[in-house]
């Protein structure tokens, strides 16, 4: 056979061991543990609707602001400082969290309806849009040098982008009111303004109307719904008698009074909900978890009442920020309570699959050597000696 082969059958069983037992130590050496989780973020909206309480779902659009900012090392060592959370291995799994496409791999968005579900659906198209872009789930995968170290590094990762996700939805909520309200107030004065120069004219014209009613008194002897025309030379000019055009005009200006009231309280609501979103969005500067900020700007909102206990304006700001607030709330008990996540071997880089690596190598290049040393024989067995 070393003749034929090029190789004896001894050698080329220790060739084969030898791989084998190459291949068995990479495994000892590089051993993983891949574990996966799931971060259930879809809850029963349409139910919690119909109760008419306050909702916060997670969307598409929620997902796409996590990649852009939070999926980084440096957003994940902070979140580990704050909980102190060292599910083993930080080292990597912080060196590993600098790359985007690591982060692809770790985490992938579920949605209630997905591209093949076309074929199922015949009335696709019909679907409201908010179905195909809410957010159903998340599923995440991580490795880790032993089972108990990808659990927790898992665990971890999930915890994380729950706190994420929350965060920077509570964070879009604050800029996003404080923008409004901010623009808000400038309109609402605008309309105040107006809405004097209004009330002026219509005591303007209140005072004219008294003042004829002063110099003709028989006109107050006219019916109310009687119609006075007077001739001209342009044609015939009908309107009321002057008491129902007075008895109008001042309905009109207690209406507008109402109105201005409106405006006033609106523009009072406006100055409380700028401030309460102004100190808020203040708290965005240092770093710290969902939970702990949302209690703060619970303190927030509840201060407001204090400031005007009396005033029932106040009370109703108050009350809207707090019923917001609520569904953020119902939102990080909802993240919290998942299911535990499961971990099994890598199925090569363990001894077995490694041996079975260096066994498929070992072969392969046996099989190699046989190949190439019976293509070239011919030509060395007719060489000169």
């Amino acid at each position: 056979m070393k003749r034929w082969a090029g190789l004896s059958p001894s050698l080329a069983f220790v060739i084969v061991v030898a791989c084998v037992l190459l291949g068995a130590t990479f495994g000892i050496l590089r051993e993983r543990y891949w574990a996966s989780a799931s971060l259930e973020v879809a809850g029963n909206e349409r139910r919690e609707k119909e109760r008419e309480t306050s909702v916060v779902s997670l969307s598409y659009t929620d997902v796409k602001r996590f990649w852009s900012s939070s999926a980084n090392s440096p957003a994940l060592r902070s979140y580990i400082e704050l909980t102190k959370n060292n599910p083993g291995d930080t080292d990597r799994l912080l060196g590993a969290a600098s790359s985007d496409a690591n982060w692809r791999q770790w985490i992938r968005p579920v949605y209630p309806l997905a591209r093949a579900d076309t074929k199922e659906f015949a009335d696709f198209k019909q679907i409201e849009r908010d179905q195909a872009t809410t957010l159903f789930g998340i599923e995440l995968r991580v490795d880790g040098s032993s089972e108990a170290v990808s659990i927790n590094k898992v665990k971890l990762l999930r915890d994380y982008v729950a706190n994420a996700l929350v965060d920077n939805s509570m964070r879009d909520w604050v800029l996003a009111g404080r923008t409004t309200y901010e623009s808000k107030r400038a309109e609402l004065d605008a309309d105040l303004i107006k809405a004097d120069r209004t009330l002026s004219e219509m005591q303007t014209h209140v005072g004219d109307l008294k003042g004829i009613l002063a110099r003709y008194p028989d006109s107050a002897r006219l019916e109310s719904r009687q119609v006075v025309s007077v001739s001209s030379a342009e044609g015939t000019e009908r309107f009321l008698s002057p008491v129902a055009q007075l008895v109008a005009a001042e309905s009109a200006m207690s209406n507008q009074r109402i109105a201005i009231q409106n405006i006033e309280r609106l523009i009072f609501q406006a100055a409380l909900y700028r401030d309460f979103f102004e100190k808020a969005s203040a708290l965005y500067e240092r770093p710290a978890l969902a939970r702990d900020r949302l209690k703060t700007i619970k303190g927030l909102a509840e201060q407001i009442s204090a400031a005007g206990s009396t005033d029932i304006r106040a009370r109703e700001i108050q009350n809207v920020l707090l019923a917001s607030l609520q569904g953020y709330g119902a939102l990080i008990e909802r993240l919290s309570v998942q299911a535990s996540p499961w971990a099994a071997r890598d199925q090569l880089r363990n001894p077995a699959g490694g041996a079975l690596l260096g066994l498929l190598l070992g072969v392969t290049l046996t099989v190699l050597w046989i190949l190439l040393y019976r293509a070239f024989q011919p030509s060395l067995s007719r060489s000169p000696t």
